[in-house]
């Protein structure tokens, strides 16, 4: 399940993250989608964290992915 890759490192969500991800129907492979089409939130993180917003219909899907030493973990919003 967690073989799904973003700058090299897996993306392993966070619990509250996988829940909002199964009730907007959405996979890893989502997130991935986000990430890679999303363009850069305005506002700014803290360094080894990233944050895209992509624009589907009248909905803003927002993925938060912070870098780890191990893992990136992620928190999508929709």
């Amino acid at each position: 399940m967690f073989t799904i890759k973003y700058g090299g490192l897996r993306l392993i969500p966070t619990i509250s993250a996988m829940r909002e991800l199964m009730q907007e129907g959405k996979t890893l492979y989502s997130v991935l989608t986000i990430l890679e089409e999303g363009c850069n939130a305005p506002r700014r993180r803290k360094e080894g964290t990233i944050e895209k917003w992509l624009n589907k219909g009248n909905k803003t899907y927002n993925v938060v992915v912070v870098k780890d030493l191990t893992m990136i973990s992620m928190k999508m919003s929709g």
